[in-house]
């Protein structure tokens, strides 16, 4: 029989955004975090990628993102605290922990 799909183990977060509750509104974050998948004991696991290189994106929400082999691209978004509304792009090396402008 053919594979005709694959299943992904890992998932990468590049928004984080933290709210008081009650429509209350905190602040963004430019955290990158990874769950993992462990097929052996089907347990998840969250974790903080540390990001290398001197370019890290700017705390946001609500960006669209894309993935393309080992390479994320992550574009707009909002910072709400902050009042902003972004047009830029970044590219995230999944294997290397590179953010690239």
């Amino acid at each position: 029989m053919e594979k005709i799909f694959s299943l992904v183990y890992l998932v990468y977060l590049f928004e984080s955004y933290n709210s008081k509750g009650g429509g209350g509104r905190s602040k963004e974050y430019n955290d990158v975090w990874s769950l993992d998948y462990s097929k052996d004991n089907h347990a998840l696991k969250w974790q903080k990628v540390e990001q290398k290189g001197a370019i890290s994106y700017t705390p946001r929400t609500g960006q669209a993102s894309v993935l393309c082999k080992d390479k994320v691209f992550i574009y707009g978004g909002q910072n709400f605290h902050e009042q902003k509304q972004y047009s830029d792009a970044f590219l995230y090396d999944i294997g290397n922990k590179y953010t690239f402008l």
